[in-house]
């Protein structure tokens, strides 16, 4: 009777076995946001600036990958607002000065939370390649101070496809992007003479030099 039994389950160990390695090879998409040549600080008023590197890796994969969008998740913090980043973007890092998203796909501003950047023509990644995308915006005037903007990616929501089969990939999603807003250095605080005050100062502090090289010399002489 025990042997009975065994051979059920060693039958089910080996199917299982080959449905799992069944189920590894195939179209498949590494989605992972690198913190190379994204900015280490934002600050306002500036162009294009780079908040995510977002790396398209199908080395692994079996087939092509198309991609007609990108999903991102922003999250602010410290004060900071999605709505001092406008006129956000993606280009190709190879092709830098290529907006992947214009005309009807142009994202005036971003919102909290999901978002997604819809591509004026798929991004198709060849099988056994990478690529990588740059998430660039336009930053407002009225840029809070010390705020913080994250970006992340869900993995459920990438609808990365295989370009032969047009069947769903299997997508996996690594690392987080943090962009600080600097907080500015306070200046030198007005005297009451208007925008002068440095140059009152700077004034000030020569003449306090100057009667000190002349209070020397006149102890030196007078011994």
């Amino acid at each position: 009777m025990k042997k009975l039994l065994i051979i059920p389950v060693i039958a089910a160990f080996f199917a299982f076995s080959s449905g799992a390695s069944a189920q590894v090879a195939g179209p498949s998409l590494l989605v992972q946001l690198q913190t190379a040549g994204v900015a280490s600080a934002i600050n306002a008023g500036a162009q294009n600036v780079v908040l995510a590197n977002v790396r398209l890796d199908a080395t692994a994969s079996t087939d092509d990958i198309r991609l007609a969008s990108l999903p991102i998740v922003l999250t602010s913090g410290n004060g900071g607002t999605a709505t001092s980043l406008t006129s956000c973007h993606a280009v190709n890092s190879v092709t830098p000065s290529n907006n992947l998203n214009s005309g009807t796909n142009a994202i005036a501003n971003l919102s909290s939370g999901a978002n997604s950047i819809v591509f004026d023509s798929p991004m198709i990644i060849a099988r056994g390649t990478a690529l990588n995308l740059l998430i660039e915006c336009n930053i407002a005037s009225n840029l809070p101070a010390g705020g913080t903007y994250q970006f992340s990616i869900n993995t459920a929501s990438v609808p990365a496809t295989a370009v032969s089969t047009g069947l769903p990939a299997v997508v996996g999603v690594g690392g987080v992007a943090v962009t600080p807003v600097p907080v500015p250095v306070p200046g030198i605080p007005n005297t009451g003479f208007g925008g002068a005050a440095t140059t009152n100062i700077a004034l000030l502090i020569g003449s306090i030099a100057v009667a000190g090289l002349g209070l020397a010399y006149t102890r030196k002489y007078a011994r």
